[in-house]
């Protein structure tokens, strides 16, 4: 997208006194120099929406001014690495969907290390083990049904229940030329059932959607009576928003998890302004704010989302740092068996 824009003005830091002190674990001498730098500069793939109302909360509590920049992945990686490049370092957090970009920066020190208190909240799948970046947000690829095509009893419980023959026709599908989740269902399906899952649901001939919101809309008209491998939110917000829509959402595990993450430039020009937004987004209200409220998932167990359930103890996946070469190497040679047992 690459729409960058200016959140906030001196009326909301004028405004800070009547506002509840920041409750993240802060440095007092940290939060004084982020005071002093004025601002924190973010690029993040991550919607406007929640991070505005996160940005307009702790410049109110803090007194510090976010610049939030909302664009697309690829977009944020070449103008992060052609401003350490120029020599001209803008970004002070860069906030990306997918933990591979964050790996690459490790390994050429181009983050941070920073050992937030918050960052203790979170399981240490979700962390560097030096601070060098978070995984704030994630979202689950689940199973929707239409009620009123399906019968409870008849309904999809596991993912090789979408496999019967009478569901021929009848399922969307990610298609995984949209990469992202499509890719990572194409993954995380062939990892636990192999390559057989996927040459009997390509023979299914389900329809292929890029989007996951397509998936969703496809469930919801009728068009489909199952979508798999979109992500939660498509679901529990539509139920939250209107109890009586025709679907239904099935949690089959595995649960593959998609991230967002974030993480502080080694090089950025208000480092102090970037811990201080960094403990309050991974503190309990930020993430209140900026994932629960619309409806993705808190890697902390403190932040519960509306129509989720407890993870605790169910079968999940995520693609970690030891995986993460495999899963990389493995896009041409999926996307070529992709388009040969989905697209003949």
């Amino acid at each position: 997208m690459s729409i960058a824009s200016r959140l906030f003005s001196a009326a909301l830091a004028l405004a800070a006194a009547a506002v509840s002190p920041l409750a993240s674990a802060t440095d007092p001498a940290v939060l004084a120099a982020g005071k002093a730098e004025g601002k924190v500069v973010i690029y993040g793939s991550w919607p406007s929406a929640p991070m505005n109302d996160l940005g307009k909360t702790f410049t109110a509590k803090t007194g510090i001014a976010v610049e939030f920049s909302n664009m697309a992945t690829s977009q944020i990686i070449q103008r992060f690495l052609t401003e350490i490049e120029a020599n001209q370092p803008q970004v002070d957090i860069v906030q990306i969907s997918d933990l591979a970009p964050y790996l690459d920066f490790t390994k050429r020190d181009l983050l941070l290390p920073y050992a937030s208190a918050e960052y203790a909240a979170y399981p240490v799948q979700f962390r560097d083990d030096q601070g060098r970046w978070v995984v704030l947000a994630l979202n689950a690829e689940i199973l929707l049904y239409n009620t009123e095509r399906i019968a409870k009893d008849k309904a999809p419980k596991a993912w090789t229940d979408i496999l019967r023959p009478e569901f021929a026709g009848a399922i969307s599908a990610p298609d995984i030329k949209g990469g992202g989740t499509g890719y990572l269902y194409y993954y995380a399906m062939r990892k636990f059932h192999g390559v057989d899952f996927h040459q009997k649901l390509g023979a299914l001939k389900p329809q292929l959607h890029v989007a996951t919101a397509a998936q969703g809309q496809a469930v919801i008209s009728g068009e489909a009576a199952i979508a798999v491998g979109l992500l939660h939110y498509t679901g529990t917000n539509t139920l939250q928003s209107d109890p009586k829509a025709p679907i239904a959402v099935v949690w089959a595990e595995p649960i593959p998890l998609a991230v967002r993450a974030a993480g502080i430039s080694k090089r950025s020009p208000r480092p102090n302004a970037a811990k201080a937004f960094m403990d309050f987004f991974a503190s309990k209200e930020g993430q209140t704010i900026s994932v629960a409220k619309v409806g993705s998932i808190s890697p902390r167990a403190d932040v519960e989302t509306v129509g989720v359930p407890n993870l605790t103890g169910r079968q999940t996946y995520i693609v970690g740092p030891a995986e993460m070469d495999a899963y990389n190497a493995a896009v041409k040679p999926y996307n070529d068996e992709f388009a040969r047992l989905y697209t003949k």
